[in-house]
C-alpha cells in the first residue's frame, strides 16, 4: 500500500519517531544546560550531521553525487544553499580516539597473555630483549611504536591505573576498570558508548541491523534492593570482562595471525563494542504521574525490533 506524505498512517508514524526523539533529545538538553551550550551551538552541529547522514544515503542509493544539493535539500528541509554551505565546509564530525595509556591500561586487562589466573599479571617494567612483550615496555609496544613506553608508565601512573615498584623494577595494575575524572575523558567515553548503543538500535529499527540490544526492566524497588541490583550489575560486568575481553583479544590475535603479511589484515576493518549500563529512576514523577514504563513489578525484558 502506497502511503502519501499527508496519510494518517505517516502522521502517526512521524509522531511516533518524534516522541522517541524527544525521549532522546531530553538527556541531551540536560547535558548542553549544565555546560552552558546554547542552542545555537547545538543546532549548527545536527544542521551538519543532518546534511552528512543525507548525503550518505544519496551515495548509498545511486552511487553518485548528481545533484546532490538539490538532494539533500529535499531530505533535510534546508535551504540549497545552507546545505551548498556545509557541504563546501564538510565538517565531519571525527569522535576522539582513546588515548594510548587507556589503550595499554585494557589490553592489560583484556589480554589472556597478561594474565594469570584470570587477573593481570605484574610485569617487569622492561626485559633484555626488546622484542619481548611479556613486559610492560613490550605491552605498550604492542599497542604503540610511537611513543615512549616510559612516557606512557608515568601517565599512567600520574592516572593511579598503575604502580611502579622501583625496588624491584615491577609494574601492577591497580584498578580492574578505568572511570575517567576529567571532562574531556567523560565526554570522550560518553560519544564512544552511548553513541554505539545509539547507532545499533537505529540500525535495528530500520532493518539495517540485526545488532543484539536488549535491556532488563524492573520496578517496585526499595533502596535495599536497588543496592543488590547495582552490586548484581557490578559483578555480571566484571564476569564479561574477565571471560569475553580475552576471547576478543584472542580473535583479534587469530585474525592477524591469518594475514601475517598484511598490516592490517586484509580481512579486517571491523570492530566491536560490548557494554553494560544500568539507570535507576524513581517511576513517579513530579507531578504524581507514572512515568511511561512497563507496569508489571516483576523484571521484564524485551529486545529493540
Amino acid at each position: 500500500m502506497d502511503i502519501t506524505p499527508n496519510s494518517p498512517s505517516q502522521d502517526d508514524s512521524n509522531s511516533n519517531t518524534l516522541a522517541a526523539l524527544a525521549q532522546l533529545f531530553a538527556p541531551i538538553a540536560e547535558l548542553s544546560v549544565a555546560k552552558a551550550i546554547p542552542i545555537q551551538s547545538l543546532e549548527a552541529v545536527l544542521r551538519q550531521v543532518f546534511v552528512n547522514a543525507a548525503k550518505t544515503a544519496c551515495e548509498a542509493q545511486t552511487g553518485k553525487n548528481e545533484r546532490i544539493t538539490s538532494r539533500v535539500s529535499t531530505m533535510t528541509g534546508l535551504t540549497r544553499r545552507e546545505v551548498d554551505r556545509l557541504l563546501q565546509t564538510s565538517q565531519h564530525i571525527q569522535p576522539n580516539k582513546i588515548t594510548p595509556p587507556i589503550e595499554v591500561f585494557n589490553k592489560w586487562l583484556a589480554s589472556k597473555h597478561y594474565q594469570l589466573n584470570g587477573k593481570p599479571k605484574t610485569l617487569s617494567r622492561k626485559g633484555d630483549d626488546s622484542e619481548n612483550f611479556d613486559d610492560f615496555y613490550g605491552l605498550v609496544r604492542s599497542v604503540t611504536k610511537d611513543i615512549n613506553p616510559r612516557s606512557i608508565l608515568d601517565e599512567m601512573c600520574r592516572l593511579k591505573l598503575t604502580h611502579w615498584d622501583t625496588l624491584t623494577d615491577r609494574v601492577s595494575i591497580l584498578q580492574n576498570t578505568y572511570v575517567p575524572n576529567n571532562w574531556q575523558d567523560l565526554m570522550l567515553f560518553l560519544g564512544h558508548n552511548v553513541g554505539d548503543h545509539l547507532q545499533a538500535a537505529v540500525e535495528n529499527v530500520l532493518d539495517k541491523g540485526p545488532h543484539f540490544e536488549q535491556a532488563i526492566y524492573a520496578d517496585d524497588l526499595d533502596d535495599a534492593a536497588l543496592l543488590t541490583a547495582q552490586q548484581l550489575v557490578a559483578a555480571e560486568w566484571q564476569s564479561m570482562l574477565t571471560n569475553i575481553a580475552p576471547q576478543l583479544d584472542a580473535l583479534a590475535l587469530s585474525n592477524k595471525a591469518s594475514n601475517p603479511l598484511t598490516n592490517p589484515p586484509q580481512s579486517a576493518g571491523k570492530a566491536m563494542r560490548i557494554g553494560l549500563y544500568a539507570y535507576s529512576h524513581k517511576t513517579i514523577d513530579l507531578a504524581g504521574n507514572t512515568t511511561n514504563t512497563p507496569s508489571n513489578s516483576k523484571a521484564n525484558n524485551g529486545e529493540t525490533p
